[in-house]
Parts: structure tokens; C-alpha cells; sequence
């Protein structure tokens, strides 16, 4: 019994010393977050007029599918213009 109280006292010391370490290195650490924060958000703004949109299959079909329509519309309407023309 005494031996197991030894073996956890040591234990809990050794938690403790660790703590302490830990609390010392944490405002090291948030220093260097702050740093990497203002680094990366000077990259973003270079890059900020840029849209990067990803679009699924199914928004890629869509969007081939509105051209044609489209490219569609705008022949009928030249074969309109056309025919009036001869007319």
C-alpha cells in the first residue's frame, strides 16, 4: 500500500512539473499563432479578387445544358433575322 501511495505522489509530480511546463509554453504558442494568422491572411489578400468556386457533376451538366439552350435560342433568332431579311 505504501509503495502504490509512493508510485502515485511520484506520478502526480511529474503531472505537475508537466502542467507547469505546458502553461510556460502556451503564450510562446499563441505568439506564433498570431504570427502565422497575420502571414496567412496577407496571402488571402493577395489572392482575394480570385474566385475559386468548385461546382459538382451535376452543376457542370446543368451549365453545358443552359449553353446549348442558349446557343440554340441564338440561332433561332439569326434564322428569324435571316428569313425577314429575304422577305
Amino acid at each position: 500500500m505504501m509503495e502504490e501511495n509512493n508510485r502515485r505522489d511520484t506520478r502526480i509530480e511529474d503531472l505537475e512539473k508537466n502542467k507547469t511546463d505546458t502553461i510556460d509554453r502556451v503564450p510562446i504558442l499563441e505568439q506564433k499563432h498570431s504570427q502565422d494568422d497575420i502571414t496567412n491572411n496577407n496571402f488571402s489578400n493577395f489572392n482575394s479578387d480570385v474566385n475559386h468556386v468548385c461546382k459538382t457533376n451535376e452543376d457542370k451538366e446543368m451549365d453545358i445544358f443552359l449553353v446549348n439552350v442558349n446557343k440554340k435560342s441564338i440561332s433561332e433568332d439569326i434564322r428569324r433575322c435571316n428569313k425577314k431579311k429575304k422577305l
